[in-house]
């Protein structure tokens, strides 16, 4: 009987309060990889949106890896600082365009774009929490504002489940400009 078809797939998720982003094995039967049949590993970052500032003033970020890091259940981990720049500590909320680029005689490209919102989150999280930490009438403004956070935050993951992203967009602008309040 044949190996399985290897399927190349991964995906994200912020680490560490936003100052990482974790990229992780979802390949089905990828126990079947053989990394001595692959050269490089390349990995390219950019934003959805074309935006050149995000990166430390270029368009993209590019490093490479050694096939055998991608063996079995791998994942990689960046710093915010490292892929957007040094004075960057959380990971800009943006669509961003992840692609892996395994070559050599075995080769794979896998491509996700990936929405992070891990600043919106924050903003939402913090309005909660001062709405009702010392709440006394629940009619209050405060409560009210941070019904009318949570309210965005629902649209905005609503819009990441859809697939809208000119709504992504903007409520992530909704979001930054809130937590310059």
């Amino acid at each position: 009987m044949p190996d399985p078809v290897v399927t190349f797939r991964f995906s994200t998720t912020p680490m560490i309060a936003g100052t990482t982003i974790r990229i992780y094995n979802t390949s089905s039967n990828w126990t079947y990889y053989v990394p001595g049949d692959s050269t490089t590993v390349t990995l390219t970052i950019v934003a959805l949106d074309g935006n050149a500032t995000l990166f430390n003033g270029a368009a993209s970020y590019t490093t490479t890896y050694t096939p055998a890091s991608l063996v079995g259940d791998f994942y990689i981990d960046l710093l915010a600082a490292t892929v957007f720049g040094s004075a960057v500590t959380t990971i800009p909320d943006d669509i961003l365009t992840v692609t892996i680029a395994i070559t050599g005689t075995t080769s794979y490209t896998y491509s996700t774009d990936e929405v992070f919102y891990y600043n919106s989150w924050k903003t939402k999280t913090d309005a909660a929490f001062l709405a009702v930490d010392f709440i006394e009438d629940v009619n209050s403004r405060e409560v009210k504002y941070a019904c009318m956070v949570n309210a965005l935050y629902q649209g905005l993951t609503a819009d990441i489940f859809v697939g809208n992203t000119s709504g992504i967009y903007e409520k992530i602008d909704l979001f930054t400009r809130l937590a310059e309040l």
